[in-house]
């Protein structure tokens, strides 16, 4: 009886969701386990108790709840998607994983449904792993198209050196500010505007060291190194490289 008392009970609770986002966070709410997950289900019943004595006269309650249960919702999203992600490097071509968001691209956003398949047979473990490594591929290639399709604050020809002659992709140092910069602008554009606008100029920098290789290193000079011109630059006098100046 007491069985049967509980499979109908729970019967009520799934069948009046219609409250809850549809798929919040992307994530359709039938995967998530709103039925054992002890917040969700305790929050449920008392909505289900408010509802049951005087759903007008319980009104703001039972709303309050609801918000609650959504935002409860969100959360077990929101542990779904790291799950997905389990496997993934962390940071692919520095830039971090909550930052990137692959769950957005579509071509990754498929790779996860399978993968979310394959994880309910464990007879499916070597089609699993080579799965997560397909997904890491993607996150590798989107993260590094993040950064490289958005460098037209380049100088194009850095002390007439072409960028596409320059190991951009390859110079640790022009990676990691590279990195940094987008980084900053995929947070919060507006508000990290100060910490990426000018940013430019400490990228361009390794880009002028990288340059001028070709040209027998006359930029990109120490304080001590930089020569002293009588009747030049001053700016050139306290070592500041001549290719700042224009």
């Amino acid at each position: 009886m007491n069985a049967r008392a509980e499979a109908l009970a729970d019967a009520a609770l799934n069948g009046d969701r219609d409250y809850l986002v549809a798929n919040p966070k992307g994530v359709p709410l039938d995967i998530l386990p709103l039925d054992t997950d002890p917040t969700f289900h305790a929050a449920e019943v008392k909505r289900a108790v408010l509802k049951a004595e005087n759903a007008r006269r319980n009104a703001d309650k039972i709303k309050e709840l609801e918000d609650q249960l959504n935002l409860r919702a969100i959360e077990l999203a929101e542990e779904r998607r790291q799950k997905d992600l389990e496997g993934i490097d962390e940071k692919p071509n520095g830039v971090p994983l909550e930052v990137l968001d692959p769950h957005s691209d579509p071509q990754f956003a498929e790779m996860v449904e399978k993968r979310r398949e394959l994880e309910k047979d464990p007879s499916q473990a070597a089609a699993l792993a080579a799965l997560v490594d397909s997904m890491n591929q993607r996150a590798q290639s989107l993260a590094k198209n993040m950064v490289e399709s958005d460098r037209g604050y380049l100088d194009k020809d850095p002390e007439g050196v072409s960028l596409e002659v320059l190991p951009l992709d390859t110079d640790e140092t022009f990676k990691k500010l590279e990195s940094k910069r987008a980084v900053l602008k995929a947070q919060d554009p507006p508000k990290e505007q100060g910490g990426y606008q000018g940013f430019g100029n400490p990228v361009e920098r390794p880009g002028t060291r990288i340059g001028p290789q070709s040209k027998e290193g006359r930029y990109g000079w120490s304080k001590q190194q930089a020569p002293r011109r009588s009747g030049g630059s001053s700016e050139a006098a306290r070592g500041r490289p001549v290719c700042r100046l224009r």
